[in-house]
């Protein structure tokens, strides 16, 4: 019992001493540092995405693959907040404070499922940012650090993913376009 016990202290010292780092989930202008860092629908500087009809996640890079890290948020409302998801601190759990970590923000339609694999796989509205690095806050820091910012994310839309299908009618009636020139 007394080795059980001494290799469970073990373990969470081991698990505090590499510690988290964190992120501040805003895309507010005030924390990216960028002219425009809304979301919008469609095309950049149309319509922005507002409440609980679009959801947005941070994913961060985890040994080369992008992992969702914390939860989803809705995006706000009205003329000031439409466009903008204010998530609150969010933990890396596999990056230590005070690293850099290659980040993106990914947002889609609630309709089309709970998560962005799910609108994606559902052929919904969906769209990610530009990757960006982001140096992770430290909470384990004396005093403690302040969570990282999404400095440098810009402004992102999200549309319809087309069915593979009509991606492969497009090509094929592109191909004849193609041939009939030709024959001309």
């Amino acid at each position: 019992m007394r080795r059980k016990l001494l290799a469970v202290l073990g373990m969470v010292t081991t698990l505090s001493v590499v510690g988290q780092g964190t992120i501040n989930f805003s895309n507010l202008e005030l924390y990216t540092q960028a002219a425009d860092s809304a979301v919008y629908l469609d095309s950049i500087g149309g319509t922005k995405l507002e409440g609980a009809a679009y959801w947005a996640q941070l994913y961060a890079d985890n040994a080369g693959t992008m992992t969702a890290i914390g939860e989803a948020k809705n995006f706000g409302e009205g003329a000031f907040l439409a466009g903008y998801v204010v998530g609150g601190t969010v933990t890396v759990p596999f990056a230590a404070g005070g690293t850099e970590v290659a980040v993106e923000m990914r947002a889609w339609d609630a309709a089309s499922g709970n998560s962005y694999e799910a609108a994606l796989g559902a052929n919904g509205i969906v769209g990610n940012s530009s990757t960006l690095p982001v140096i992770l806050g430290d909470p384990n820091a004396t005093p403690p650090g302040v969570p990282g910012n999404l400095v440098g994310l810009n402004a992102f839309s999200v549309a319809q993913v087309p069915e593979p299908s009509t991606i492969a009618l497009l090509a094929l009636g592109a191909a004849g376009l193609m041939l009939r020139r030709r024959k001309q």
